[in-house]
């Protein structure tokens, strides 16, 4: 009868604060925390409502969308296991073996101690793998969001090294030079969604000038139907 929507409890959702009062032109920040523990793989959607006694604005809808992914593999390119404030994990650098993840073809590792500006992440961007002709993730067919790292930790000036990188066989990222896009020692990050039909979800890099393709970090995770 009030026209308020009938509310219920979502497990997987919390809200902090759940009340409290705010001060005239004053603000709140309300924290969002999700917990996927338990869920099986798809897409949940919930609403956060903020109920106040502001008679210009008494009911503020928050919609929120959860995925959780049927696969997520990471990895830490040229380095060991990390872990994300995310909660995302990136698995030890390793050569590809059929059944799992890692690289394809001769390559090297290179590593720095110096802080990595652009992220709060430094441990992702202080290694990273050199001479790649690939990465390869034996995955099932479906659709995917690749999301790739780079910093460039030893080249000193534009244009010693500039690469491609491709993704099934489609070129995503064409003349990159990281040093003359953000500087050296600078977190860059692109993200891309495929599509997989041949159980491998290849990453390719092809030198274009001056020193080998790099990459630092890479995640692949699969996007539910919905997502």
């Amino acid at each position: 009868e009030s026209g308020l929507p009938t509310f219920s409890d979502v497990p997987w959702l919390t809200v902090e604060p759940a009340s409290g009062s705010v001060a005239p032109d004053g603000t709140q920040n309300l924290d969002i925390h999700v917990d996927a523990t338990g869920l099986e793989p798809g897409v949940y959607r919930a609403i956060a409502v903020v109920q106040t006694n502001d008679p210009d604005l008494g009911n503020v809808q928050v919609p929120v969308k959860l995925i959780v992914p049927a696969y997520q593999q990471g990895v830490n390119a040229g380095g060991g296991s990390y872990l994300n404030a995310n909660g995302d994990l990136f698995g030890a650098d390793r050569a590809w073996t059929a059944g799992s993840f890692g690289w394809l073809g001769s390559s090297s590792s290179r590593s720095t101690k110096s802080a990595i500006a652009g992220t709060t992440e430094d441990g992702l961007y202080q290694d990273l793998r050199t001479g790649m002709t690939g990465y390869r993730f034996d995955v099932a067919n479906g659709t995917y969001r690749v999301d790739l790292a780079f910093a460039e930790i030893v080249a000193r000036r534009a244009g010693a090294r500039v690469f491609s990188v491709t993704i099934e066989g489609t070129t995503v990222i064409a003349g990159l030079d990281v040093f003359a896009t953000v500087g050296r020692n600078t977190a860059l990050d692109r993200s891309f969604d495929v599509e997989v039909s041949d159980g491998h979800l290849d990453i390719g890099f092809i030198s274009q000038r001056g020193d080998t393709p790099i990459v630092n970090g890479i995640l692949v995770t699969e996007m539910p139907p919905g997502s």
